[in-house]
């Protein structure tokens, strides 16, 4: 619903430039969501590539909408810091619950003459995050960290009348929709494409590997081999797949990323702090291995 409702307002706002600022795993479904409601929308994703991403932002007067992610407009901020956005939108507003994180510090810093947070997961942990959440919607309406914290969040237990007077304060910016509310139109399954982009060594290793097959069957193909070289064939098609889910799996020495993962990661990451318990397939048990390493990593259990 959320989204729906940006490309809505966006529609309704012509002639605006808007800096959309999502998670990784969710670039494309932003795009491809433009695309099928809003066509006549100029939407860029600023990713890829440093020289790729810096194509897209200096050819900004071509596009009303750029998309890029949390991780890349760190990277990027030099490139954003003297443009100025009619709305600067963030997806998944919970990534800058902690005021002092890189993300939180970057996004604050967008020029834009509107902000908007989005976030389908409810504050539970502290009110310090909603108030991280305001100070970039709105910098200095929930005072300053620090008046806040006093004034709010060190005195929630002792003196219950403190959240209805900040209920009253935030109530007015708040759009929100119960699950309960929504439960009824709901389908009973909803099935999600998360479309993710490989990084750039992990391009290297699968268009190597993917020159090598398509050479091997026209060659076959010339020699009328083709039946006979099924088996073989097959081979690489599946060390293609496996390349796509992590390079690593079929080679030791493998010191670049895998995309996948890294957005399982975040999927994961946010399932969790909606309280969601999550069920994770793969064809391959090396992949699962290599999987398990990494949420333990990020102390996943």
């Amino acid at each position: 619903g959320k989204t729906i409702q940006v490309i809505t307002f966006l529609l309704s706002n012509v002639n605006k430039k808007t800096l959309i600022v999502v998670p990784t795993s969710l670039v494309y479904n932003w795009v491809q969501e433009f695309e099928k409601f809003a066509p006549t929308i100029r939407v860029a994703a600023v990713n890829g590539t440093k020289s790729e991403r810096k194509l897209v932002i200096k050819n900004i007067e071509k596009f009303d909408v750029l998309i890029t992610t949390y991780n890349l407009l760190k990277r990027d901020f030099d490139l954003y810091e003297n443009l100025q956005f009619d709305y600067c939108i963030l997806d998944e507003a919970q990534y800058i619950k902690n005021p002092h994180s890189q993300s939180a510090v970057t996004v604050k810093k967008v020029k834009s003459s509107n902000r908007f947070a989005l976030s389908g997961t409810p504050v539970e942990n502290s009110v310090m995050e909603l108030w991280s959440i305001f100070d970039f919607i709105m910098p200095g309406y929930l005072y300053d960290e620090n008046r806040f914290s006093v004034r709010y969040y060190k005195k929630l237990k002792e003196e219950p009348a403190v959240i209805e007077d900040l209920n009253k304060l935030i109530k007015p910016f708040i759009l929100r929709r119960k699950k309960k509310e929504v439960i009824k139109e709901l389908p009973p399954k909803i099935e999600k494409i998360v479309a993710v982009n490989m990084d750039n060594k992990q391009k290297k290793v699968y268009k190597t590997y993917a020159d090598y097959a398509i050479n091997l069957i026209e060659k076959k193909v010339q020699l009328d081999e083709f039946k006979n070289s099924k088996i073989e064939i097959l081979a690489y098609i599946t060390k293609l797949r496996q390349i796509c889910l992590d390079p690593s799996v079929i080679m030791e020495d493998y010191k670049g990323g895998s995309a996948k993962i890294e957005a399982l990661v975040e999927i994961l990451s946010q399932s969790i702090d909606e309280g969601h318990k999550t069920l994770v397939f793969s064809q391959f048990t090396s992949v699962l291995k290599n999987i398990a390493s990494r949420l333990e990593d990020e102390k996943i259990e």
